[in-house]
């Protein structure tokens, strides 16, 4: 599964990207966040997700590209 989670001011924040355990490795993640991100380009919005450091890397093989930093307050 793959979905937007807020769509705001020209940009769609993608969230939620999750692939059945046994279906991982065969480039169905990759396929659904490649074909979301395509419909919300074509609809003229940028496209930006946050990711944990270890799935920089399935993000930048489908084109993304770090574009700054994540703050978290400490609970």
């Amino acid at each position: 599964t793959a979905g937007a989670y807020a769509i705001w001011n020209g940009r769609a924040y993608l969230s939620g990207v999750e692939t059945e355990k046994a279906l991982r490795g065969r480039g169905i993640g990759g396929w659904l966040v490649s074909q979301l991100a395509g419909c919300l380009a074509r609809e003229g919005l940028a496209v930006e997700l946050v990711c944990r450091p270890e799935r920089e890397g399935f993000y930048r093989r489908l084109g993304f590209a770090p574009a700054g930093a994540v703050y978290r307050c400490p609970v």
